[in-house]
């Protein structure tokens, strides 16, 4: 359930029962047939036609950077198609749903201030675009957050102490330190500790991995090149 989205719709709509129609918006052409802003939401959201809503769409993103009514209308016009990526992006968000409609929304404020003071043939498309791109990038940025994190934990996990030889800590070192910066993922790093380490065969992993042994051996030496540039 997108609750943001869904609230900020509601609140919105409710609010707009006594809001009347700001005198500046006569002047907009397609508003001027209108008589309060609940018949401008009502027209900037209607399903069909399409053709009949863009004009007012349009009108209410010239509006938006000096008038927040007019950035309120174009959001709550469009909210069906902002909660619609909301749960498409929710689907493998490394986030609480509710957290993914907060980065939609947020998403589409932003894009009604960047794209807002002038004209626009697609407003819809424009805003909802502009707001999935902004949230989706968030939302990259938060999947390889929790990705390092966990790949932490695991390099981590791996404990060594001096009793395992000098050799054995120094490897378990580097390789920590690559994943914490990047430079490999832990699954790189478990596969170069497996056989230089614990002395596995490429064709052992591959079998456990159901990959060939060929793009394993592959693997391991991209990932100890990483490592030989890290320690040069």
């Amino acid at each position: 359930m997108t609750f943001v989205l869904a609230a900020f719709a509601t609140s919105t709509t409710r609010r707009l029962a006594r809001t009347p129609l700001p005198e500046t918006w006569r002047q907009q052409g397609v508003l001027a047939s209108l008589s309060s802003a609940a018949d401008v939401l009502a027209a900037a959201s209607a399903p069909t036609p399409m053709a009949s809503r863009r004009p007012v769409l349009s009108a209410l993103l010239t509006l938006a950077p000096t008038d927040r009514l007019a950035g309120e209308l174009l959001v709550a016009a469009l909210v069906s198609a902002l909660r619609a990526v909301s749960a498409e992006l929710a689907r493998w968000a490394p986030v609480e749903a509710a957290e993914v409609d907060a980065l939609v929304a947020l998403g589409a404020w932003e894009a009604v201030c960047a794209l807002g003071g002038r004209e626009h043939p697609w407003p819809d498309r424009a805003v909802v675009g502009r707001a999935r791109d902004r949230a989706r990038s968030a939302l990259h940025r938060a999947y390889r957050h929790r990705a390092h994190e966990v790949a932490q934990a695991e390099m981590a996990e791996r404990s060594v102490d001096a009793s395992d030889g000098t050799a054995v800590v120094v490897a378990a070192d580097v390789l920590r330190r690559a994943v914490v910066t990047g430079q490999l993922t832990a699954s790189s790093a478990a596969l170069v500790w497996a056989v230089r380490v614990e002395d596995r065969t490429s064709a052992e992993l591959a079998a456990e991995q159901g990959k060939s042994a060929e793009s394993v051996s592959m693997e391991r030496l991209r990932a100890e090149r990483a490592l030989r540039e890290l320690v040069a």
